[in-house]
Order: C-alpha cells, then structure tokens, then sequence
C-alpha cells in the first residue's frame, strides 16, 4: 500500500520564494540555498488523487554560540496550538516547539540567517490519516546509553543499539473541518534497519518509549512548526544531545521546521 513519497533534497537543491523581497539576502558561507527560499509552494493544483496532508521537514546547523538567537525567534511564535502530552517532560528534556504563521517566517529567516545557519537537507512526506511514519535525523553507529527525564523528573535511560534518531510523525483529519490537521511529533529511536523509504510502518521498531515526549500541532498549509532546544544545557549522551548537537571542534546545534504544504481533503 502507498503510504507517502519521501524525498531528500540536499544542500544543492533550490527552492522557489512564495513571497517577496526587495533585496536578495546574501547567501550562507555554507549553502547554496537562500533561507528565505524555503517557504512552500501553493500546491493547490495536485495531480495527487489520494487524500494526504503534506509537509516539507527542513534541518538546519548553526553554531552553538549563536544558540541565543532562538530568545529572539521564540517570542514571535505561538503555542497555543500545541497539545503536549507531558509538557513538564518534553521541557527538561530540553525540547521546545512552536508555531509560527507564514507572514512572519521571513523575520524568522533573517534571525536563522543572522546566526549563521546552514540548511542541511529537506524531506518531502505526504501522509494519509492516522498513519505514522519516521523521518530519520542521525545514525547511531555503535551501542550506546541514551539518558532522558521521565515524567517524575528523575534520569532514566536506554541501551540503544546501532539504529537511527527519528522524529515519528503522524498526521489526523479534524472531523468537520476542511484544510486543518492535527500532527503529532514524538521522538524516536529506531532498532538497526527497521527503517527503510516505504517500509510498512508496522515494522518499524522503536527502541524506548517516549509517549510523554510527544505533542500534537493543529496546522494548515499557512503555517510553520519550529523544533528547537530549549536550552544548550543537555549532555552529548543525552536524548536533546542526539537531536540537537554536533560536536566538535566547533559546535553546533541542529533546528527542524516542518512546513505544512498541502491539505487534500
């Protein structure tokens, strides 16, 4: 059964501006692609027949001594839209999320911009109701102890074996309402090669259990969801560490905005 079409674009990819600007930005260092150029294209007119809610997933790197920049971002965002499992949880965990509308995603651009952020890759996935599916972020490449916080705020932890850092994704139909979708986003840790482009989700396995992690976003195809930490406080070996840094000579943080592009009703 057709699931979704996943695609990944990388860096050298371009993308066509919805919006306009008087000035063209000047490029990042390390990418050929204009931040601002990422917004969605109108996809009113699909030649999709199946009835899917589409979403674009953009990763993003910048230095983590420019992570201060999100104090910026995060107030011109929204969260009343958000259903949070556990909200306690998914906050010390050092995860934070938020909702932004369309006509302020070039401030939000030019704030990324600012802080020297790079757009890493883009992953195209069109959903049908109620069926999840993993968008993977990393590889873990040898056995390793993942600690998180778990909802009495105590350090709990799993022994994930060689796999992939996940974002699992699902996609609901409101009842009575047309061109709105609720999506739920929950961290994931995929067991070795239970991820592959059209495999059946059923077959996906999932190392840990982070329900109390997850949150669910009402959007529409005007809107645009923000994954970021919360804090740069966590530890490599941590679950925020495995989304969210690159170590190394000089650090970096990873961002993700997904896109909501399309509702087919």
């Amino acid at each position: 059964m057709l699931r979704y079409a996943l695609i990944i674009v990388y860096i050298t990819t371009a993308f066509t501006l919805t919006g306009c600007r008087k000035e063209s930005p000047k490029p990042l260092p390390t990418d050929n692609v204009k931040i601002f150029d990422l917004a969605p294209l109108n996809r009113k007119n699909t030649d999709l027949i199946m009835k899917t809610m589409n979403f674009d997933v953009h990763t993003f790197e910048m230095p983590e001594f420019n992570a201060d920049i999100l104090s910026e971002i995060w107030p011109t965002l929204y969260t009343n839209p958000l259903k949070f499992k556990n909200e306690k949880t998914f906050s010390s965990n050092h995860f934070k999320a938020a909702i932004g509308q369309m006509q302020i995603w070039q401030q939000v651009a030019e704030n990324l911009e600012l802080a020297g952020a790079a757009h890493k890759n883009k992953v195209s996935i069109y959903l049908q109701h109620q069926q999840p599916d993993h968008i993977p972020l990393r590889v873990i490449p040898t056995q390793k102890t993942i600690f998180y916080s778990d909802t009495k705020n105590s350090t709990n932890s799993i022994k994930a074996e060689p796999g992939n850092v996940a974002i699992k994704i699902t996609a609901n139909k409101i009842p009575g309402s047309r061109g709105v979708c609720d999506l739920k986003i929950q961290p994931s840790i995929l067991e070795p090669d239970s991820f592959t482009i059209n495999d059946d989700p059923d077959l996906t396995i999932e190392q840990g259990d982070f329900t109390n992690l997850s949150f669910i976003a009402t959007m529409s195809p005007s809107e645009f969801l923000l994954i970021a930490p919360s804090d740069i406080a966590f530890t490599k070996n941590s679950l925020a560490g495995e989304f969210f840094s690159i170590k190394g000579k000089y650090p970096k943080i990873r961002l993700y905005l997904i896109f909501c592009t399309n509702i087919i009703d």
